[in-house]
């Protein structure tokens, strides 16, 4: 009762390969960490689209964030622990999102992997990685 979820899927991305329990952990952090202040639900929204210009799958993970946290500050500190510049100094070790992104970029190459934006009052996890892979 405290959830309200959505998913959808272009059918092209539904066929590309993606590696196991790469969409788990940031699903669950939305949960988790998705503060959205009292008496309303948490959102989250996943969504999996093709890139035809890159060539390249792309999967959000989206979740509301609580209007007096700042969106934008949490997306850069978390895309600078993903490339190795900042910690993460909260009530997490940031393994999940580590192990995330190390794994796209064993199984597929440097240019793809997680990144964060923000959005509004929401924060968004996008995976990118390639159209119709073989996964190694």
């Amino acid at each position: 009762n405290q959830l309200l979820w959505s998913y959808r899927s272009e059918p092209m991305a539904t066929a590309t390969q993606i590696p196991k329990t790469i969409i788990q952990p940031l699903v669950e952090n939305g949960i988790f960490y998705g503060d959205v202040g009292p008496g309303r639900r948490r959102r989250i929204s996943l969504l999996a689209r093709c890139d035809t210009q890159e060539n390249t799958v792309v999967i959000e993970v989206q979740n509301d964030v609580a209007a007096d946290k700042n969106v934008k500050e949490i997306a850069v500190l978390l895309n600078q622990y993903l490339l190795g510049k900042r910690e993460i100094k909260r009530n997490s070790t940031g393994i999940g999102i580590l192990n995330i992104q190390q794994r796209i970029q064993y199984v597929f190459g440097q240019k793809y992997g997680l990144k964060y934006e923000a959005n509004n009052s929401s924060l968004t996890a996008r995976i990118t990685i390639p159209i119709f892979n073989k996964i190694k």
